[in-house]
């Protein structure tokens, strides 16, 4: 995709303190509905608009190969562990110990990368999967995900996911949702701070900000621009409030909202996202964050984060630290400065987290007025639930983590005990980056078949309240 018309606009502002974000920032219309592009447009008028709220659009050149295999690798359920499963990549695909692609001394994951050596690396792992020993390997599921990272750019994975995964598709008929128009968001994911170490990925940031913008012009899409507070120490068209104002230019096309993803090592209420939660409750901008699980999280060992202006040290394993990132009490100090923030609290926690959750005995007493971060962390599902109702543009979605059946009823139970949560609950799906080994299409299918009562609520009248901060007509 070529590069958007906006991107020539802001060499001159590349640099940016926070003080002169925010007064170029303020400039930014109030109304959500000015950064609607014309297909979206077209689809929430044409009330026939269905929303998937968390949707991921990542390609090849955009996400560590590294982070891939190893995400990968843990959808494989057969005891493995990480080392295990490099030995048995490094076994069978002999062009990545070629090309350096697990080393992670070398800095980058792309040194050496062809489009012919990742075509090699599917032959060889099908070759390997397809043995009739190996039939713990769920090949065909595995395979088909790996090797959509082949497209050469976010239109061919939007495709994709228009193909398979969207609820208007063949595959979705049970739901009879043909006739609707399906919206999704495109969720950016900067991995070069938390995974590379500051190294750039094969395209650069700056220029999946223009291809998103590109995108929503001819799909109804609505991109979300990722934020890591560790970009506004840096210079250049880099800088975080330099490619915040790339993404959301005072005039032309532009992004409609914030990814934040505490996990790749920074908490929420760093004092420098402070500008961008400032601009976003003032201008309707609405933020997504990930709650969910620990599966992608920084690497650094111990890890320093901010939390506020003061420096926090968490020296547990990767996955622990993730944990305590992701909290969503974490959001308590951010949501007292901004409590007009719209916020989704994304995943509502873990399967694990509402296997152990009773909504008939749900945690009334945390501490939401004092807005400080509790010491002693509670149970997910209960911070959410409260966060939802005790706020009025908090929402929270199920992408993910409540496809299993099991949980059905607990969710039931939580939407009869707080209705006022039954119009904070928002469908995702989370695409293929978090696809279970399973059929998820079937998942989707069964959960919102189960939840039919509540469908267009989870699929229409709650994402346009929460994105567009008004009732559906």
């Amino acid at each position: 995709m070529s590069s958007s018309s906006s991107s020539s606009t802001h060499e001159e502002s590349s640099s940016l303190s926070p003080e002169d974000f925010l007064k170029a920032a303020g400039k930014l219309s109030s109304d959500p509905n000015q950064r609607l592009q014309e297909p979206t447009r077209k689809a929430i008028d044409s009330g026939k608009a269905i929303i998937d709220v968390h949707c991921h659009l990542f390609d090849r050149k955009t996400i560590n190969i590294r982070y891939l295999l190893k995400r990968l690798g843990e959808l494989l359920d057969d005891g493995r562990d990480w080392q295990d499963w490099v030995k048995v990549i490094k076994g069978s695909a002999k062009v990545l110990t070629e090309s350096r692609l697990l080393d992670p001394g070398t800095g980058s994951d792309w040194d050496s990368t062809t489009e012919q050596e990742w075509k090699h690396l599917i032959h060889d792992l099908k070759e390997l999967w397809e043995d009739p020993n190996n039939d713990e390997f769920d090949v065909g599921e595995i395979l088909k995900h790996l090797k959509i990272v082949l497209a050469n750019d976010m239109e061919g994975i939007y495709k994709y996911y228009k193909r398979k995964f969207s609820l208007t598709s063949k595959a979705y008929k049970p739901l009879k949702l043909q006739r609707q128009k399906m919206v999704i968001t495109a969720l950016m994911m900067d991995l070069e701070q938390g995974w590379m170490n500051g190294t750039e990925a094969p395209r650069p940031i700056t220029q999946v900000v223009d291809d998103l913008l590109e995108l929503a012009q001819n799909y109804p899409v609505l991109p979300y621009f990722a934020v890591d507070p560790r970009r506004a120490d840096l210079e250049g068209d880099k800088n975080l409030y330099a490619l915040f104002l790339r993404a959301f230019p005072e005039e032309g096309p532009s992004f409609f909202g914030v990814k934040v993803y505490p996990a790749l090592g920074y908490l929420p209420s760093d004092h420098r996202l402070d500008p961008i939660f400032q601009i976003c409750e003032a201008k309707g901008i609405p933020v997504l964050t990930h709650c969910g699980g620990s599966i992608i999280h920084s690497s650094l060992q111990p890890l320093e984060a901010y939390r506020g202006h003061d420096e926090v040290t968490f020296d547990g394993s990767p996955e622990e630290n993730a944990e305590q990132l992701n909290d969503p009490s974490e959001w308590l100090p951010v949501l007292k400065k901004y409590p007009n923030l719209r916020l989704n609290l994304a995943h509502f926690g873990t399967v694990s987290e509402w296997e152990g959750y009773d909504p008939d005995e749900d945690e009334d007493h945390i501490p939401v007025p004092e807005m400080e971060v509790p010491e002693t962390r509670l149970s997910r599902p209960a911070v959410i639930r409260r966060m939802c109702t005790h706020f009025d543009h908090v929402y929270t979605d199920f992408a993910f983590s409540l496809v299993e059946p099991h949980v059905y009823s607990k969710l039931e139970q939580a939407l009869k005990n707080d209705p006022k949560l039954a119009k904070r609950m928002l469908y995702g799906t989370d695409f293929w980056v978090a696809i279970p080994s399973g059929d998820l299409v079937m998942a989707q299918i069964d959960f919102l078949d189960h939840f039919e009562d509540r469908k267009l609520d989870f699929l229409r009248h709650n994402p346009l309240r929460y994105l567009l901060g008004e009732d559906p007509k």
